[in-house]
């Protein structure tokens, strides 16, 4: 196992502060995404099926697809979140706290 290394700048409890809120952030952006990607795959590809479907269920199918989402953003599922984090935050890939998101 190898040890782990010095962040590469100090953090402050003001830059601690500031840096969980970035994470917050980028996680809900990777949860928005995923929300859109779900959106999209559950839109029919040819009108509304033979039997239609009902504004009851649609409204399911989407509070379904929200809650997914969110969910898997807060996981951080796809990596977008970590990604997006370690480029805004200007922390190399091999920094211990850019690897541990605090998952």
């Amino acid at each position: 196992m190898k040890p782990l290394a010095a962040p590469t700048r100090p953090v402050s409890s003001a830059g601690g502060r500031a840096d969980a809120r970035l994470l917050d952030a980028c996680r809900q952006v990777e949860g928005l995404f995923i929300g859109h990607l779900l959106a999209a795959m559950e839109r029919p590809a040819y009108g509304t099926g033979v039997f239609g479907q009902s504004g009851a269920a649609r409204i399911f199918a989407a509070r379904r697809s929200q809650a997914l989402a969110e969910e898997m953003g807060a996981r951080g599922e796809l990596g977008l979140a970590e990604m997006l984090y370690r480029e805004l935050s200007g922390r190399e890939a091999d920094d211990p706290v850019a690897k541990g998101m605090d998952r």
